[in-house]
């Protein structure tokens, strides 16, 4: 059975300069168990026209990791590729294998019972992405999966006047209907923002973004 590999975008800090990506992988049963897979994250802010920004994470623990913080880059698509790597352990592999082995990620050259590190039959690999993506016959698994996030909007002015827009409306404060009407506009944006990113269409969700983004950033 492939291993589906699941992440999500949680905890922003309450200054929103950092959040949270969570690995939600399922492991073990008919997966591979955790402790048998050292994990490698690269992540990137992708914009409407899809094109990606790096983002810095912390792939200095690969044997534990179960999220990563990292530094917010603004509201919507983040785009994650993790690399599950076998931990190496004695025994036959073929060429293209790789393995994580004594903190480091090596490649098979050829068929080999040797020990990556001191046998010549693998190579040190220096750039996973470039090495390893495409790599056919790899034995890594790799998951490309779409994230979002609208912490930034919903701390921000529109958040504040949803989060006033009840109890004013309560309290007889807010008898104009045009201004509950720009706030709930305002919050049917956010929403179908939503609805398109868990529909599949990242661009259109982005675009959403990245008009309430302009329209109520003050």
């Amino acid at each position: 059975m492939a291993l589906a590999v699941l992440t999500d975008i949680e905890d922003a800090s309450s200054d929103l300069t950092t959040a949270v990506l969570v690995d939600l992988t399922v492991f073990g049963g008919a997966n591979p168990a955790r402790s048998t897979l050292a994990a490698y994250l690269y992540l990137y802010k992708r914009d409407a026209n899809q094109s990606d920004t790096p983002v810095t994470v912390d792939n200095s623990s690969p044997l534990t990791v179960t999220s990563w913080s990292f530094a917010l880059a603004g509201d919507g698509w983040y785009r994650a590729i993790v690399f599950y790597f076998p931990i190496w352990t004695a025994g036959s592999y073929v060429a293209n294998n790789c393995v994580y082995y004594n903190g480091a990620y090596y490649k098979a050259n050829t068929s080999t019972s040797g020990t990556p590190g001191s046998s010549p039959d693998w190579t040190l690999i220096t750039d996973i992405l470039g090495t390893v993506l495409n790599l056919s016959s790899s034995n890594v698994t790799v998951g490309q999966t779409n994230n979002f996030t609208t912490a930034i909007l919903e701390a921000g002015v529109l958040g504040d006047m949803l989060q006033d827009l009840g109890p004013n409306i309560r309290s007889g404060k807010c008898r104009d209907i045009n201004q509950a009407a720009n706030v709930l506009y305002g919050e049917g944006l956010l929403d179908s923002a939503w609805m398109n990113f868990e529909r599949g269409d990242c661009v259109e969700a982005q675009e959403m973004v990245d008009y309430l983004t302009t329209n109520w950033a003050s």
